[in-house]
């Protein structure tokens, strides 16, 4: 009797053992998106839509844009060339009725794909696409909220038992809007929704990872101290940006955001997208929230000139996101040369339109690429970045100024900004710093970025940056104030040689 005792309590004790394991070996968001690898996204495909088009098949929608539909060849390549994940957009509507059910031809055909996709090995996003382009109904808001929950409580009980590479994303660029605002208070609530009938689903779900959509997946809206994610009892959430920025030169099409730049690369190009990185990494990453990049890309040409640019944008978007931890990107690809815009792949014939974009990208997928962190040389200067902050107050002391530099928003008139300036001399007495339209550079937003050489004003002791009374339509963004210190700073000539060094 005490032998059978003793074995009793040896099972027990080995049992929990065991869950201490399973649960130890648990893996943090954070990991997961690292394990990611670089993504490829099946654009132009189970996300088309026209609401004017006759479309009676599955086929009838994924053809509608002139690409092929996917196969097994295809995705099978896709992954030989470096990719772990596959972002597959879809668009639910030519196929749900008023309720927002789904008609089972089309979710088979969803379940097709991403059985492909899972089966080898990939990680698989699937998300509600172009439901929420401007005009569809996801799009109106409050009102669709019922239709939006009924299609998540569909798909997520069609997809509960399959296993942690496939990854839900709430929705996609969706622009609720609140006047002229974007309207947080919706996307908070859809999203919370979108968490809670998942979770409450069971099977995987319950610990499979959510991607939340930032506010209109837009990297300066998300990074905006008004986005909330919502509560996760898994706490197994990241977020989903578009990273576009400048739009000028990705988006170029799109004439409203100033002039078009046909090449990409200077020293300040390099200043703002690693400033970006920064900003979104401290934002999320550094509170436990992994970063999808859920569609990155460039508008493609045959310019030359447009083509190198392009390929060292590229470059160093994807191999900042492998590098930076927490953050993964995905490659947004239209496919069809006669109606896509960015187009990378070629569906019908599995090659890809620029070898040395495929090449870089497989090389980065492998983790061989050009690190950040190792062109930084040994020198005297530093930076101290405040997000979202109204006003602005650093301690100089003995240290000496080289830049300033902040974001503001509707600024009209560069002779009357709103932002005032002011240090004090070597004799404590206060000045004022000036700065004007020389200073600034119009980002894709419509938000103005100065950037304030301050070397030999002989700043002292204290900075203060203020937005005076009566401009309360200026909205700051955040301030960055670059002072001598001994420490290490980014050495851009010696990276982007080494850049261009490694796509030629």
């Amino acid at each position: 009797m005490e032998y059978l005792t003793l074995i009793l309590i040896f099972c027990f004790i080995f049992s929990l053992l065991l869950n201490y394991m399973n649960v130890s070996k648990k893996i943090s968001p954070i990991n997961i998106v690292n394990d990611m690898g670089i993504g490829y996204n099946l654009g132009n495909s189970f996300d088309c839509y026209d609401n004017s088009a006759d479309i009676k098949t599955p086929n009838d929608q994924i053809t509608l844009w002139r690409n092929s539909p996917p196969t097994k060849k295809m995705i099978l390549n896709i992954k030989k060339n470096g990719f772990k994940t596959i972002r597959f957009p879809i668009t639910w509507f030519h196929f749900m009725d008023e309720s927002g059910k789904v008609k089972s031809e089309w979710m088979n055909k969803v379940k097709e794909v991403v059985n492909w996709i899972i089966n080898y090995n990939l990680y698989c996003i699937i998300n509600i696409q172009h439901d929420g382009k401007a005009g569809n109904w996801l799009s109106k808001g409050i009102e669709s909220k019922k239709k939006f929950d009924y299609l998540w409580s569909q798909i997520a009980e069609e997809f509960k038992n399959y296993n942690e590479h496939l990854v839900f994303e709430s929705m996609n660029e969706v622009e609720f809007k609140s006047g002229d605002n974007y309207d947080y208070d919706t996307l908070l609530l859809f999203s919370q929704s979108f968490v809670d009938i998942v979770r409450n689903s069971g099977g995987k779900n319950l610990e499979r990872l959510l991607l939340i959509s930032g506010a209109n997946a837009d990297c300066l809206l998300s990074i905006d101290e008004s986005f909330q994610m919502p509560v996760d009892p898994s706490n197994y959430l990241a977020v989903s940006i578009h990273y576009n920025i400048p739009t000028q030169f990705t988006r170029e099409t799109d004439s409203t955001n100033g002039d078009k730049m046909v090449s990409w690369g200077l020293s300040g190009d390099y200043d703002e997208i690693m400033m970006y990185f920064y900003i979104m990494r401290v934002t999320f990453v550094d509170q436990g929230i992994p970063i999808i990049l859920g569609q990155i890309g460039v508008v493609t040409e045959d310019d030359e000139k447009k083509k190198e640019s392009i390929r060292e944008y590229l470059y160093v978007v994807f191999a900042l996101a492998w590098e930076f931890d927490g953050v993964m990107a995905c490659l947004w690809d239209t496919s069809n040369k006669e109606i896509g815009d960015m187009n990378y792949y070629n569906r019908d014939t599995n090659t890809w339109y620029d070898d040395k974009i495929i090449t870089f990208l497989r090389r980065i997928g492998k983790g061989k690429f050009v690190s950040m962190w190792a062109n930084f040389i040994y020198s005297n200067m530093e930076n101290v970045t405040e997000n979202l902050e109204e006003n602005f107050d650093f301690d100089i002391e003995d240290l000496t100024l080289i830049q300033i530099t902040f974001s503001i928003k509707y600024v009209s008139d560069y002779s009357d900004i709103g932002i005032e300036i002011y240090t004090l001399d070597r004799n404590g007495e206060p000045f004022k710093i000036s700065f004007g339209e020389n200073n600034a550079k119009k980002q894709y937003d419509g938000s103005i970025l100065f950037f304030i050489d301050t070397r030999g004003l002989e700043c002292y002791d204290e900075l203060h940056i203020i937005k005076l009374e009566g401009y309360d339509n200026i909205v700051v963004n955040y301030y960055s104030v670059k002072y001598e210190e001994y420490v290490n700073v980014f050495d851009y000539k010696s990276y982007r040689n080494e850049v261009l060094s490694n796509i030629s």
